[in-house]
């Protein structure tokens, strides 16, 4: 399969895909494995091609766990130690813990965008912001988010910060950061050092960064 290259602000980034678990049989034709040679392949690959930053999307984990697993840790280690910038992980359904392995960012999972399912903390998942430029990435901006069921059946995303959710942001922020917190922020930030306790002027934050964030 070829490798997906994006340039957002002329930032060019390469997307690789594997996936440890498949929902249907028969889905051979497209499934992404966890092979050793394949993913050093991938990496060089996208290196040649160009790409300033790599990330490399996930499916794999245990459903409804806040914890990761040793597999995860395992791949995940291997493809940070051979040169991927960034790892997008899915499959438990509720968030993980973000990290950092060296440079590389790990975000386990950030739970379910949209889901009508509310036990386990499905319901709740979050955005998950990267700010970065030509220079580098400069960190992660986490915004807690719930799925509520209307009245009528339909499901909407809100985020929790416009309800006061402390509930909600604590489920998202005490299993990605591992911290909890006693009033709502519209978004979260953090870097290699840990969270970031930043200026509530949302303007103030991106231009810390640069135009190029």
């Amino acid at each position: 399969h070829p490798i997906l290259i994006k340039a957002p602000e002329g930032i060019k980034i390469a997307v690789l895909g594997y996936t440890d678990i498949m929902n249907y049989e028969g889905g051979d034709d497209i499934y992404f494995g966890f092979d050793e040679k394949s993913i050093l392949q991938d990496i060089n690959d996208a290196r040649n091609l160009g790409a300033k930053y790599i990330f490399a999307m996930t499916h794999m984990g245990e459903e409804f766990s806040h914890e990761t697993v040793d597999r995860q840790d395992y791949w995940y280690e291997f493809v940070a130690r051979h040169g991927v910038d960034v790892i997008l992980g899915d499959h438990p359904h509720v968030t993980e813990p973000v990290e950092y392995i060296g440079k590389t960012i790990v975000i386990n999972c950030s739970g379910n965008f949209v889901s009508s399912l509310t036990t386990l903390d499905q319901d709740y998942g979050a955005i998950c912001n990267l700010y970065m430029n030509h220079d580098g990435i400069e960190c992660i901006g986490i915004i807690p988010i719930h799925s509520v069921i209307e009245n009528d059946g339909q499901v909407c995303v809100e985020e929790c910060f416009r309800h006061n959710d402390i509930a909600g942001s604590n489920i998202v922020l005490k299993s990605m950061l591992g911290r909890a917190i006693d009033y709502v922020m519209p978004e979260y930030f953090y870097n290699e050092n840990g969270y970031l306790m930043m200026n509530y002027d949302m303007n103030t934050v991106y231009g810390a960064f640069g135009d190029d964030s």
